[in-house]
């Protein structure tokens, strides 16, 4: 899977992460109803993420394949990403 550090920003930006540039890395969490929920994390710089990083980050958001690839092209947003999640049982309300 191919991801371009322009396309992650994107969909963290498209799931109101809350996400801060450190030194290396950016990082990040999904904040649902005032409670930190999920944590994210990539790589900044230019161009495609490298190796597994793609393959990371969309673990980190607790997606599958298809469910990734939906959010990535604008079809899948922010209340339908938290429904997925109370689904997989990582949200109590």
């Amino acid at each position: 899977m191919q991801l371009s550090i322009h396309d992650a920003l994107r969909v963290m930006d498209k799931l109101q992460i809350q996400y801060v540039r450190c030194k290396h890395h950016i990082r990040g969490f999904l904040v649902v109803k005032g409670v930190r929920v999920l944590a994210v994390r990539c790589s900044h710089g230019s161009g495609d993420l490298p190796g597994s990083v793609p393959h990371r980050f969309r673990r980190s958001l607790n997606l599958d394949q298809h469910q990734f690839e939906e959010m990535r092209s604008c079809r899948l947003g922010r209340d339908a990403y938290v429904e997925i999640l109370r689904a997989k049982g990582l949200l109590r309300t």
